[in-house]
């Protein structure tokens, strides 16, 4: 019988060498299973001050193409919105965005602009349908007066868009007679070579008249809407006018009516227009054909103006 003997030589070297080996085989086979999982590295991120040099070059040419846009020839703008409380938003966006034209354009060329607000009563409960800014040049203010709030805008029209057509309230809206005033603007104090753009803004469309309603009463004294809409032909006739008698203009048409919820004063006349008055301010606009721009958003208030002012053609 043959004894296996122990092999106590190799207890403490050979042992710990091929323990070794072991380890590092499988530490091998680990680290290339490892690899085999792990995804090749992204492509370095561009450095912080490269893309801030980008994007100030590309600022810097979109207002080389916009200062070309408006350098040609004096702008005339000319709005007729609707001043009454379902308006208050729409009449935010506007100031904010007269503001800020009146005190940018200038520096590239003479802005010259004209207001008719229609509708509405002031804060002291007395109707009063009309206020205008006639047609005139915005020059900046040779002094800040106003640090916090666009501090070179025209002293002027700084009074008219926070004071004269601020906090009013209900009043019928007289979209026609509205519509007339602004375009006679033109013809009354405006210059041959001026760019011209009409913006028309509201939440109803011609379908009220100082001291009219679109609701009657039987003689149960049941309340009815009857929407006469025979106003709007002569409108497209006059924006149709405007477009053929100056060389360049532009016409903006926003109807803002969306933006009013149920519960709010106008909303039943403004509910009782919503199938005809949308349709109404886009016609205002297509009657413009090329140079006509159309929105339903108060928020795009500054860059529908300033669409219309640097796409008006020749």
């Amino acid at each position: 019988m043959r004894l296996v003997q122990a092999r106590k030589e190799e207890s403490v070297y050979v042992t710990l060498s091929d323990l070794l080996t072991m380890v590092m085989a499988i530490f091998v086979l680990l680290f290339l299973m490892m690899m085999a999982q792990v995804k090749p590295p992204a492509p370095a991120i561009p450095d912080l001050r490269d893309r801030v040099a980008e994007l100030e070059r590309t600022l810097a040419q979109s207002e080389r193409q916009l200062a070309a846009a408006v350098r040609k020839d004096p702008i005339e703008l000319v709005i007729a919105i609707d001043t009454s409380g379902s308006m208050e938003v729409p009449l935010k966006n506007l100031r904010t965005a007269i503001k800020r034209l009146a005190t940018e354009i200038p520096k590239f060329t003479e802005l010259r602009v004209g207001i008719v607000s229609y509708g509405g009563s002031d804060r002291e409960g007395l109707n009063r349908p009309w206020r205008e800014f006639p047609l005139q040049s915005v020059a900046l203010a040779a002094a800040p007066t106003h640090p916090r709030d666009f501090p070179q805008l025209d002293p002027r029209l700084r009074q008219f868009l926070d004071v004269e057509i601020k906090d009013l309230s209900g009043g019928n809206v007289d979209v026609v007679a509205a519509v007339g005033k602004a375009l006679g603007f033109f013809a009354q104090y405006g210059k041959p070579e001026a760019r011209k753009v009409f913006a028309l803004i509201g939440d109803v469309g011609p379908y009220e008249t100082l001291g009219g309603s679109i609701y009657s009463a039987d003689s149960r004294g049941a309340v009815s809407a009857r929407v006469d809409r025979r106003y709007e032909p002569g409108l497209y006739a006059q924006i149709r006018q405007f477009v053929g008698a100056y060389q360049s203009t532009g016409v903006l048409s926003m109807y803002t009516g969306h933006a009013t919820r149920p519960g709010h004063d106008s909303y039943q006349i403004i509910h009782a227009t919503q199938p005809y008055s949308p349709d109404f301010f886009q016609t205002m606009s297509t009657t413009a054909g090329t140079r006509g721009t159309y929105s339903e958003d108060p928020g795009d208030m500054l860059s529908m103006l300033l669409l219309s002012m640097i796409t008006t053609e020749k």
